[in-house]
């Protein structure tokens, strides 16, 4: 299952949801949103990972401390009951593990034990200020953003004023429930000029992403600390 928390679906948020739901097969993963009627984490089982397709960084992901995430989550259903084992989270920086940062992906790990949610379950950051899904809808972490690519201006003179245009457009569907989501981001998809631009995006971005070992960051509430795979 997929939950998005974004206060606005914007281009990037349907097109990598939609590449991450369709890595086996069309549409395999749910997707709900926090705020519909069909959000419902209790229903989630122990052979199934819970996406949180989010902005953010370690500090707060959609403006939410890691309390503040537990208890939302634990409101839409997602209690000690449910044998839920890992929750990724698709959010930047929200595995970073240097200096002194304990890494968001623990400290939510631990709240959702304290506040009455999985005890068992794995929690996934990435180690990186933001993370991309490629074309395949593999998440990775990277370092560099994508403004300080050494050849971003190639991106900014040829996609950036449709990617733009199409961003808005993006925002400003409606989008109240699981249909018209899948709806929203297929028709968008459809259009040349985004398979252009996120062509260009997943090519180059591969220059700057971490390999899954020291990308992803791990943890869990009966683990003091947290691991690389």
């Amino acid at each position: 299952m997929i939950l998005l928390l974004a206060s606005e679906i914007d281009l990037g948020r349907y097109i990598e949801v939609m590449k991450i739901s369709s890595r086996r097969s069309p549409w395999a993963e749910r997707v709900v949103r926090s705020d519909w009627p069909s959000c419902n984490l209790s229903t989630l089982t122990a052979s199934e990972t819970l996406y949180v397709s989010a902005h953010g960084d370690n500090a707060e992901v959609e403006d939410k401390d890691p309390g503040q995430l537990a208890d939302l989550l634990v409101s839409k259903g997602l209690k000690e009951s449910v044998q839920l084992k890992k929750l990724k989270l698709m959010s930047c920086g929200s595995g970073i593990t240097s200096g002194n940062n304990v890494p968001y992906c623990l400290r939510l790990a631990q709240e959702l034990a304290d506040r009455g949610g999985p005890k068992a379950v794995k929690v996934v950051g990435f180690d990186g200020a933001s993370t991309v899904c490629d074309e395949f809808g593999k998440i990775l972490a990277k370092d560099v953003s994508q403004s300080n690519y050494v050849n971003w201006h190639e991106f900014v003179s040829q996609h950036q004023t449709l990617y733009a245009h199409w961003n808005t457009t993006a925002e400003n569907m409606p989008c109240t429930n699981e249909v018209e989501f899948k709806k929203n981001a297929e028709t968008l998809w459809s259009y040349k000029a985004i398979q252009e631009a996120f062509g260009w995006l997943y090519a180059n971005n591969k220059t700057y992403t971490k390999g899954s070992a020291e990308g992803k960051t791990f943890a869990a509430s009966n683990k003091p600390e947290f691991w690389k795979k």
